[in-house]
């Protein structure tokens, strides 16, 4: 695979188009895309920034003054930054042998992929997690609920991945816990 690192605000870092900028004469690469935001930011999913009939509108900052972000891809919310996790994209072309059309394990291979390196880096216990979409709090705080191909370790989730599709590929976005407080996303979570 193909790898890049690139720095940026959140903000920055999610509206690059990766699947285009890994994209060569019409074929999109795979490739690994390594995030590092260079300020914390708080990341919502797509469906939470639209927000429900009659919801406010999402707040442009939370409480302690951080970005709050949009991304394309689905899931809760997710705070970034160089202390909070390490931020890595996969990009994948619909023609890839790892491409699955069911969106509920398309990123099981993704998730192996994980378990196996934590395992490689002294991580005991990372497994993937291949059951249903879990957690009454997931859909609103990434890190409280679980899905499928995530990472877990002693059954708390480890590694997130959301993912973006278009008619060339897939984005998969993953994010791996440094440390995780809930406190920085409750007002996003009620917004």
């Amino acid at each position: 695979m193909d790898q890049h690192i690139v720095d940026g605000s959140a903000g920055e870092l999610h509206a690059r188009d990766l699947i285009a900028e890994s994209t060569e004469h019409g074929i999109v690469r795979p490739t690994v895309w390594w995030c590092r935001p260079t300020d914390p930011a708080i990341v919502v999913g797509s469906a939470q920034a639209r927000g429900a009939c009659g919801a406010p509108p999402m707040p442009k900052t939370d409480a302690a003054g951080r970005p709050i972000i949009a991304r394309r891809s689905g899931g809760g919310a997710v705070l970034v930054g160089e202390d909070e996790g390490i931020w890595v994209d996969v990009v994948l072309g619909r023609d890839d042998p790892r491409w699955i059309d069911d969106v509920s394990h398309s990123a099981d291979w993704l998730g192996r992929v994980w378990s196996r390196a934590l395992a490689d880096l002294g991580v005991g216990g990372a497994e993937m997690y291949a059951g249903p979409v879990e957690g009454r709090w997931g859909p609103q705080v990434c890190f409280a609920g679980r899905a499928g191909g995530e990472v877990l370790v002693g059954g708390r989730k480890l590694v997130g991945i959301s993912q973006r599709r278009t008619r060339l590929g897939a984005r998969f976005q993953t994010h791996v816990l440094r440390r995780w407080s809930v406190d920085p996303l409750i007002d996003v979570a009620v917004v």
